[in-house]
């Protein structure tokens, strides 16, 4: 949860950092960096890789949202109905 709090801030800077002029931009990389600090300063300790943000920045998904689309038992909606039916279930 810190490492996608941590990702979003990195997404937000470089929203930020558009604005500027391109021979005043940061890097992926010092953004990150800057992410990092940030949660540092909240005591939260987590590394933020620039090819992450990169791929999180052309729409790519992370590893766990990837495997439970590709691999998952149910759709989330037979998910939903499940869960219901358990609770119907129980006492």
């Amino acid at each position: 949860m810190v490492h996608k709090e941590a990702l979003v801030h990195a997404m937000k800077l470089h929203q930020e950092d558009k604005g500027k002029p391109e021979e005043q931009r940061q890097s992926l990389q010092v953004l990150c960096w800057a992410a990092e600090n940030e949660m540092k300063q909240q005591k939260k300790k987590v590394s933020v890789s620039h090819v992450t943000l990169k791929r999180w920045l052309k729409g790519g998904r992370s590893c766990q949202q990837a495997n439970k689309e590709n691999h998952g038992w149910l759709i989330p909606k037979e998910e939903t109905s499940l869960i219901i039916y358990c609770l119907e279930l129980a006492p």
